[in-house]
């Protein structure tokens, strides 16, 4: 029986130290006042609230979110580590090697702009590995910011084809690789057979 009580006692005493070491951790780090009234927000910024969390969308709607724009290509924006290439006639200007149709993606900020750092919190070896296919991959098709619909990117077109178990893909005319060579279904098949399967 009394080595029951010392344990129950030992116990005791060791979560009344763990108890109030965190009370005194809390009180160090300045823990927010209970005793402070709450935060009173007006009707209107409570619904503004409220429909920023709102993210139905109609499927069938002209105005769903796209990062994809077809605009006017102006050939200027070329990345600075081709340039050199181009000036030794390594390879031919940006304007011959853009596709005839380009897809041009625009982010919140704009047309994105060479150069500058990237700060990112990764939880892993393997998430860094991550960043160059889910934040600039070059595929077939792209998510939408909704993930719906679903875009062509270096397809111009995806049509389906025998109850969606089948798909035509058309790649873009004129597309080529970064050293000009041309991209065509050849590229496709190779990654299929030889990375993928």
């Amino acid at each position: 029986m009394k080595y029951f009580a010392r344990k129950l006692l030992n116990l005791f005493i060791t979560a009344l130290f763990c108890c109030g070491a965190l009370w005194l951790l809390g009180f160090l780090i300045g823990w927010p006042y209970l005793s402070e009234e709450p935060v009173e927000y007006s009707t209107e910024q409570l619904e503004q609230a409220k429909n920023a969390r709102d993210v139905r969308f109609d499927p069938d709607s002209e105005k769903l979110p796209s990062l994809h724009r077809d605009l006017l290509v102006n050939p200027r924006g070329q990345a600075p580590v081709l340039e050199e290439l181009v000036a030794l006639d390594k390879l031919p200007p940006l304007k011959q090697r853009l596709p005839d149709k380009p897809i041009v993606m625009e982010g919140p900020d704009g047309i994105g702009k060479y150069g500058g750092t990237w700060f990112r919190i990764a939880t892993s070896m393997a998430d860094m590995g991550t960043i160059g296919w889910r934040f600039s991959y070059a595929s077939l098709l792209r998510w939408s910011p909704l993930g719906f619909p679903i875009e062509p990117h270096v397809a111009e077109s995806v049509t389906p084809l025998n109850g969606n178990r089948e798909f035509e893909v058309k790649l873009r005319k004129g597309a080529r690789w970064s050293d000009d060579h041309p991209l065509t279904a050849n590229d496709i098949m190779y990654w299929w057979e030889n990375e993928i399967l």
